[in-house]
């Protein structure tokens, strides 16, 4: 099976998204000796985990137009290539010319 690590990540923040609802269900009586989790940090941490997700995305958007640019340019360039080739060939140019 195919596992896609974007996914996973978004995935991750997600589960601390519930993890941190269901703790608030505690009320007064979660009280973590270690600062990082406290519910005020936790939530920093989604945040900033949604934030790099959103960033990503991002990303991904910009470099599917970058791929899909590069690819209509070289769109036409296959047949001409191939014409080109075939006329030197012709031509009576040396195999180390035509490589």
């Amino acid at each position: 099976m195919k596992t896609s690590t974007k996914i996973s990540h978004k995935e991750n923040v997600s589960n601390l998204n519930v993890l941190i609802a269901r703790i608030g269900t505690f009320g007064e009586s979660y009280n973590p000796s270690n600062l990082l989790l406290k519910v005020s940090s936790l939530k920093t941490i989604s945040t900033n985990g949604q934030n790099a997700n959103a960033a990503v995305d991002a990303a991904e958007v910009i470099k599917k137009n970058a791929q899909s640019a590069r690819s209509l340019s070289f769109d036409g360039l296959d047949p001409l290539v191939d014409r080109s080739i075939n006329a030197l060939k012709i031509s009576g140019a040396s195999a180390q010319t035509i490589d």
